[in-house]
């Protein structure tokens, strides 16, 4: 073997540790990556776990200040009922109707307002008890619809959808031979309303950014109440006392209305108030626009010339209400709806409630 083999073998030789340290220190050194890599996802998961029992305890305690709310909600219109002021009437004017200003408690903040949906169109008055056109209510429909700049042929399509037959009514109705031509087909409820969100399944309501505009302006001023529920004329929206009679036009609509905080326009929100609003309601029923102890003296108010208002299915009284509360706890905020009955000896009760977080 020559020299030059040899000295090729000692340093082959001498190489190969060398070669075997490198070798491990990367191999350590990826074991170290991939132990960061793991403690990394590990402390992620466990951050992102945190933040989920927060959110959910949140939600939790959101929830409870919610259910706080129905009971005062429910104490402030038993008190309203077994007090009986103003003939047991109810208006704008009652202290329920005061939106509650953001109200700290604790970590969270509390706000809600109690609306009056007996001021707004009954769309289950509609038809009757056997499902036949109530003619009077319709015609208030579409006066409602009129006054709102909206297309009176919506009201066929309305009583169509609560209507017990399957016959349109006349070119502006859609029945069963419609929805069913739509993609996913459907056919009409031939039942009461069970929410006013149905709306957005009718014809001419939905589809397109006129119909979701058109939505959007009636909204306010209707509700899905039992059949037979009457309208109160204290708390009506200007354009429901336009629908009760031909006779009322837009500027007899606005005197009739009892209450000048328009708040209406605020839907689904509450109207805006503060501690000085609250405290102003104990003063209320004092200027102009005093709420109607009795249907008798908004009538005659209504009343021109010979003309006169078919007293059918309206009153000054409301059992019929909807709650909306807002917590908000950190970055969770809750929003709920509550439509709450109030019976005759002044207790109320929960029919449905929605919630959204937002």
């Amino acid at each position: 073997m020559s020299a030059r083999d040899q000295h090729s073998r000692i340093g082959r030789r001498a190489a190969g540790p060398g070669r075997q340290r490198g070798v491990a220190i990367i191999t350590v050194m990826l074991m170290v990556v991939m132990i960061s890599v793991g403690l990394y996802a590990l402390v992620g998961q466990q951050s992102i776990a945190v933040r989920r029992a927060g959110a959910q305890h949140a939600l939790t305690t959101a929830a409870s200040l919610t259910g706080a709310g129905e009971r005062f909600a429910a104490a402030l219109l038993f008190r309203d009922r077994d007090n009986g002021e103003r003939g047991d009437s109810d208006s704008p004017e009652d202290v329920w109707a005061n939106s509650l200003p953001p109200v700290p408690i604790e970590h969270a903040v509390l706000s809600g307002c109690i609306v009056d949906l007996q001021g707004r169109f009954n769309l289950n008055n509609l038809v009757d008890a056997e499902g036949r056109t109530n003619a009077l209510q319709v015609e208030r429909f579409e006066g409602l619809l009129s006054a709102l700049s909206l297309d009176p042929g919506i009201a066929a399509v309305v009583v169509d959808w609560v209507d017990a037959d399957l016959n349109p009514q006349g070119a502006d109705g859609a029945e069963d031979d419609y929805y069913l031509a739509q993609n996913p087909p459907y056919r009409t409820a031939n039942r009461s309303f069970a929410s006013t969100s149905e709306l957005r399944l009718l014809r001419g309501l939905s589809g397109s950014e006129e119909a979701d505009e058109a939505l959007a302006t009636l909204l306010p001023h209707v509700s899905a109440l039992p059949p037979g529920t009457p309208i109160n004329v204290n708390s009506a929206t200007p354009a429901v006392l336009e629908g009760l009679a031909a006779h009322i036009d837009t500027t007899l609509a606005e005197e009739l209305a009892r209450d000048e905080e328009n708040r209406w326009e605020h839907y689904p929100g509450c109207p805006p108030a503060s501690l000085e609003d609250m405290l102003a309601a104990q003063v209320a029923g004092e200027g102009d626009r005093a709420a109607h102890e009795k249907l008798e003296s908004f009538l005659e108010m209504a009343k021109k010339d010979d003309d006169q208002v078919d007293p059918s299915l309206l009153d000054v009284k409301s059992n019929h209400f909807l709650l909306r509360i807002e917590v908000t706890i950190g970055d969770v905020q809750l929003v709920q709806y509550s439509q709450l009955q109030r019976a005759d000896n002044g207790a109320s009760a929960v029919r449905r409630r929605s919630r959204s977080v937002l």
